[in-house]
């Protein structure tokens, strides 16, 4: 039966059934991406591509919004974190805002 995203609990409500862990990276494909020519006209020319992601880039300092520095050599690409943004609390949801409310009222 068909099932509304409206419907389905968040992320954190739901007890996984084990502990999430992060694998250490394994090896990646260079993709192709499609660029367009300068002169237009429906005309594109294949570049390579890389796309990153996991939880193996979190442990390794690679935080979201974090500003990275690439160094390209021959056969090679480094990154390295050069500014890291500041850690941003997490938003207590409204309910739990309102009964803290009421309870510092009722103190």
């Amino acid at each position: 039966m068909f099932r509304s995203r409206a419907n389905t609990p968040y992320e954190y409500e739901v007890r996984s059934k084990r502990k999430p862990y992060s694998r250490p990276p394994r090896t990646y494909r260079v993709g192709a991406q499609w660029y367009e020519l300068h002169a237009g006209m429906g005309r594109y020319e294949p570049v390579p591509g890389l796309r990153l992601s996991g939880r193996w880039l979190r442990d390794a300092g690679f935080v979201i919004g974090a500003k990275v520095a690439v160094e390209v050599k021959e056969g090679s690409i480094t990154l390295t974190v050069i500014e890291t943004p500041a850690p941003v609390a997490p938003k207590v949801p409204r309910k739990v805002q309102q009964e803290l409310a009421r309870l510092g009222r009722v103190s």
